[in-house]
């Protein structure tokens, strides 16, 4: 492209004035094509250099995602496989024990392998059966019998869209572990389908205050501060705070339609 330009260039000056135009006129008019021509070329430039830098920006953002991939599957995957194989080896009388603990590992390896499929480039399998209200309860029967949980859910369930049913199930997940390693005493659950989807886990609070203090704090733990982060980015809160009759809840709060998670991805796609 450039060689043509030029050769246009070349071309003008060589070609003979018309006649009665002023010399001066003349090259000045030649000057400003060949300026032009030059400008033109140095954009168009800057334009490939700015396209090869994006393009090498998103291979190495996507080598990247790959990379994590394989090692989430590698490293996690296996060790929930040999989770699964050992408790096919217990002894019988441990039977409902074993058979718990080889259900929630195969369930956790496949909720790993439909999140790190996207990394990989796969698309998001579709599961017209996921219902959160199923995926809740059973994480509730798989939760040791004590302390105890008591599961309320309130409305019958609405279309919801993934990331807003993956979030609440994560929400419910965050707070019973919590619960688990710092609460003591029975376990709530309260799922309510109303619009927004309230989700809460509220329990005792366990002997020792310290651990109570870092799950109020919301910039406490990786599990916490990231519910918050993917509740904003819903455009719902999440809340960690004590109860006035000294009990702790996490209640998470996220609109049914999923609005403003359209809104958002539209604002990625545009910027």
């Amino acid at each position: 492209m450039m060689v043509k330009r030029w050769w246009i260039f070349v071309d003008l000056s060589l070609a003979p004035r018309p006649d009665g135009m002023n010399e001066k006129l003349w090259w000045g008019l030649v000057g400003l094509f060949l300026g032009a021509v030059v400008s033109a070329a140095a954009l168009g430039a800057a334009e490939v250099r700015r396209r090869n830098r994006l393009r090498a920006e998103r291979c190495a953002v996507e080598r990247e995602r790959r990379r994590i991939a394989g090692e989430l599957h590698d490293a996690v995957g296996h060790g929930l496989v040999v989770i699964a194989m050992h408790s096919r080896r217990l002894p019988p009388h441990v039977g409902g024990v074993a058979q718990l603990i080889d259900e929630t590992a195969q369930a956790t390896l496949r909720d790993m392998r439909r999140i790190i499929g996207p990394l990989r480039g796969a698309p998001v399998p579709a599961d017209p059966d996921w219902s959160l209200s199923r995926r809740v309860a059973e994480l509730v029967e798989r939760v040791p019998a004590s302390p105890p949980i008591r599961l309320e859910i309130v409305g019958d369930e609405p279309a919801l869209p993934h990331e807003v049913r993956a979030t609440a199930l994560h929400t419910v997940q965050e707070g019973v572990s919590n619960a688990l390693k710092y609460g003591s005493g029975p376990i709530e659950v309260a799922l309510d389908y109303g619009d927004p989807v309230r989700v809460a886990v509220t329990s005792a609070v366990g002997r020792q205050s310290e651990p109570v203090v870092r799950m109020a704090d919301p910039n406490s733990g990786q599990g916490l501060s990231g519910l918050r982060e993917r509740a904003l980015r819903l455009g719902g809160t999440l809340e960690c705070d004590p109860c006035h009759d000294g009990r702790f809840r996490i209640r998470m709060s996220l609109p049914a339609t999923g609005a403003s998670m359209v809104a958002l991805a539209g604002e990625c796609e545009s910027a």
